[in-house]
């Protein structure tokens, strides 16, 4: 716990300090804005249009935080807290919870704002923080595995996230234009699954939440093993 929490606030002040997150804060908050300026909106549709903005700022993020210490400091900071598992562990979560800050402003704004077509509920306002969460772990972790210790050249890392997001969110799309890439879906993060469910619908109900839930539980096992990848990788490619 002692280390959890050193990290945690080490990360925050190192974070601050960059302002690498200016950037994507700016463009997410606009596109949230210039989204919502036409009313009305449908509410779940929406919220299925603002996932795909929270992975991809996630994913954002994560690729400029990953590598914000230099490697002398990152190896100072997993001396200290004496794990590399920790440390690395951290700091995916501490992203994710930034990013749970983004999350809840993409689901409140349009309701303070009275941007839906009808009332929002309870259970629309529950499945769309959930979806957000996850949606945005699934783009933090993608964008941990571009860490320029593992991607070198890093106009290719950045070439070849900017492809793994767009892909990862149309990939429905794609496999029906070309249906000899439907072998696509099992490798790519499953950001589509998402996106469709939520998005194919208006109200939360019986028929549709077990669904809805699946494929969240999927995204969710999916974003743990490439937690698990990150930290291996890390591990293995020394300093």
């Amino acid at each position: 716990m002692n280390a959890f929490k050193y990290l945690m606030v080490y990360f925050f002040k190192d974070y601050k300090r960059s302002y690498k997150y200016i950037a994507p804060l700016l463009v997410y908050v606009v596109v949230i804005s210039a989204m919502y300026s036409n009313k009305p909106a449908y509410v779940m549709s929406s919220y299925a249009v603002t996932c795909i903005f929270i992975y991809a700022i996630s994913a954002w993020l994560s690729f400029g935080f990953i590598d914000n210490e230099y490697l002398v400091q990152q190896q100072l900071t997993i001396l200290h807290v004496k794990s590399e598992n920790i440390y690395y562990l951290c700091k995916i979560l501490f992203m994710w919870i930034f990013i749970i800050i983004l999350d809840v402003f993409a689901v409140y704004y349009p309701i303070l704002n009275g941007a839906f077509i009808r009332k929002v509920v309870i259970s629309d306002i529950i499945i769309a923080l959930i979806s957000h969460a996850i949606v945005g772990f699934l783009g933090v972790t993608v964008g941990s595995l571009f860490s320029s210790r593992l991607v070198k050249d890093r106009k290719m890392a950045i070439l070849f996230l900017n492809l793994l997001i767009i892909v990862s969110t149309m990939e429905k799309p794609i496999v029906q234009s070309f249906p000899f890439l439907k072998w696509i879906g099992v490798i790519l993060p499953p950001t589509y699954l998402i996106i469709d469910k939520i998005g194919s619908i208006d109200y939360i109900n019986i028929g549709n939440i077990f669904n809805i839930i699946v494929a969240l539980a999927i995204a969710l096992i999916y974003a743990m093993i490439l937690i698990i990848l990150f930290i291996k990788c890390m591990k293995k490619k020394l300093f």
